[in-house]
């Protein structure tokens, strides 16, 4: 994003130096003192169009002409993106708060705690990967503490539902859980991984080599990914309204300059004397006449 505005103001500074290149050779080509012209025509400055657009889009449609049409529709353009942007940014810092406070009602690090101790602890799992290091969920509520718990399956003990329902506690300091594990039968540690578990009050005809993967077994998480989801979908809304926003700045930009040399060429063509001939019938008789005729 940083490098789109970049772009841009660069874009917007070249189009206003060559704007000012343009109203030079225009001073240069035509000396307008005591002229005609100069009694009945102000002309307009392209350089300040474009830096007029630029800072807001159609006013240097309206410092050119104001009866121009474009000099109201860029500042709608303008006005609907601003409010749009806004209400999209907003609508996600709500579902933010939403999802944190989702969070700190139904998740639990002391539950994380206990059970992933539990997985360490297990005599199947003892040498493989699940050691203290692997499970590095932060102590306080960071961005990334949010983060992880809905994007690892390795943070979801924490869940309610799922601690409810895949862990059975014997007493304040002990657990049990149906651990299931895959890649057991290699000599490679670190092959042996947990792939989910069985319910401590399985369902009535739940088979005896059932188990339930991580990735459906909390219907709370699920929730909780879906909110996140949203809450992403109103932040991208914004950052792409960001992108119309600077492309109508830009576009504005572009089209003062057009509109100022439209301007221009038009008042450089209507005030001006143009002499001409034409004959008449005076007292019966075709006469030459010399008119001499001013456009303003």
């Amino acid at each position: 994003m940083k490098k789109i505005v970049l772009l841009s103001l660069v874009i917007m500074l070249v189009g206003v130096l060559s704007a000012q290149l343009l109203d030079d050779l225009a001073l240069g080509d035509k000396d307008l003192d005591g002229d005609i012209v100069e009694l009945r025509y102000a002309k307009k400055s392209a350089q300040k169009a474009m830096l007029y657009s630029a800072l807001f889009p159609g006013a240097g449609q309206f410092y050119v002409n104001k009866k121009s049409v474009l000099a109201y529709v860029f500042p709608v353009i303008e006005i609907g993106l601003i409010a749009t942007y806004v209400n999209q940014f907003s609508k996600g810092d709500d579902v933010t708060k939403q999802y944190k406070q989702f969070a700190d009602t139904n998740y639990s690090r002391d539950r994380q705690h206990r059970v992933e101790q539990d997985l360490i602890n297990h005599p199947t799992a003892a040498h493989s990967i699940y050691v203290a290091g692997h499970f590095r969920l932060d102590d306080d509520n960071t961005q990334h503490f949010y983060e992880d718990i809905g994007k690892y399956n390795k943070y979801i003990f924490g869940w309610q539902d799922w601690y409810d329902n895949y862990v059975d506690e014997i007493s304040s300091t002990q657990i049990w859980c149906d651990w299931v594990f895959g890649g057991v039968g290699t000599t490679n540690p670190n092959d042996i991984v947990w792939i989910g578990n069985r319910p401590i009050n399985p369902p009535d005809g739940y088979g005896q080599n059932e188990f339930d993967s991580p990735d459906n077994a909390s219907a709370l998480r699920a929730e909780y990914i879906q909110m996140r989801k949203d809450a992403e979908k109103h932040y991208s809304s914004a950052d792409n309204l960001r992108f119309f926003l600077m492309a109508n700045h830009i576009v504005s930009t572009f089209d003062a300059l057009r509109a100022t040399n439209k301007y221009n060429r038009n008042y450089l063509r209507t005030v001006s004397l143009q002499p001409s001939f034409e004959t008449v019938v005076f007292n019966n008789n075709v006469t030459p006449v010399f008119n001499l005729s001013c456009k303003f």
